[in-house]
């Protein structure tokens, strides 16, 4: 479900965008039958790779677990439906454009990891600030021994161990 939910954010920002940009910029979107400038199709690829990085990251976000996982999931999804392009729209659009937007699909894999890294980030503070409460009282001494030693201030109550 994840990797659907990051497909639908991608594909409904490249979608809004595309239309936005041929409200904005009449001229530069192809007209029905004109092929398309180089200037828009890279404007395009722009927006598109930015999608599929949002799309992997929510991917991930959605998944919970295994966030590179699903972020990779998203990009197999959409290297399989790139190609499925390539074959019906053959020779609608310059080479170079069709190869680059099977090239979105490692964005997609870049978001995911974004996220597994925050994650893993915020993961290991607070393990640091659990660690720093230090919340059971440990009266061992055995998780802090460094402040134990110097300012127990019960000496001799600790159990040795």
């Amino acid at each position: 479900m994840a990797v659907v939910f990051g497909f639908v954010v991608m594909v409904v920002g490249v979608v809004s965008i595309t239309a936005l940009v041929a409200k904005v910029l009449p001229g530069a979107s192809p007209a029905d039958g004109q092929a398309a400038g180089t200037g828009y199709l890279i404007l395009s690829l722009l927006y598109s790779y930015g999608f599929a990085i949002l799309g992997g990251y929510i991917a991930a976000w959605a998944a919970g677990r295994a966030p590179l996982a699903h972020a990779i999931g998203l990009a197999v999804v959409m290297a399989v439906m790139f190609l499925g392009f390539l074959k019906v729209n053959a020779g609608g659009q310059p080479h170079w454009y069709e190869y680059a937007l099977l090239g979105t699909a490692a964005p997609a894999v870049w978001g995911g990891w974004l996220r597994r890294k925050r994650v893993t980030a915020k993961g290991v503070l607070l393990k640091k600030k659990l660690a720093s409460l230090d919340l059971m009282g440990d009266p061992t001494g055995t998780h802090r021994p460094e402040e134990r030693k110097d300012n127990d201030p019960h000496p001799g109550t600790t159990l040795g161990l």
